[in-house]
């Protein structure tokens, strides 16, 4: 990998888990998700969270709620094609399967490989608002 290019970084973390679909706590999430993209940006690289993507796909698909059919049709499976383009997942603390999931499928992606997680892992130990309470995996 060469370090002098920037990493495109997927931030996963909980954004529906535990909100019982409740809008406050589920923009509580997405804020929460959305606190680490500055540091990130600011080390030199690409932030990118899934719902930044996926949100507006499925209000122009015509979702009227994140626990609809349409909802479901295009929230993980965007993650899922962000991944492939992703050089790194920076993996938040708290339950989510979806979470989860976007660390399963990076570890199999030979783009996500254990270097580029020690890379990100150096270059947010240096990010002086990174907070070191989340997890990197």
């Amino acid at each position: 990998m060469n370090s002098s290019q920037p990493l495109i970084i997927l931030i996963a973390g909980p954004y529906r888990s535990g909100t019982n679909d409740d809008p406050a706590l589920i923009q509580k999430n997405l804020d929460r998700l959305e606190s680490i993209a500055l540091p990130i940006f600011e080390a030199g690289h690409i932030p990118m969270i899934g719902e930044w993507v996926a949100l507006p796909i499925m209000k122009h698909a015509g979702s009227k709620s994140l626990a609809d059919s349409v909802a479901a049709r295009y929230l993980h499976p965007v993650a899922s094609r962000l991944i492939e383009r992703c050089d790194a997942v920076f993996r938040m603390e708290g339950n989510s399967t979806g979470a989860d999931e976007d660390v399963r499928l990076a570890s199999e992606d030979c783009r996500c490989t254990r270097e580029s997680r020690k890379f990100l892992e150096l270059v947010l130990s240096n990010v002086s608002r990174w907070d070191p309470s989340t997890s990197l995996k």
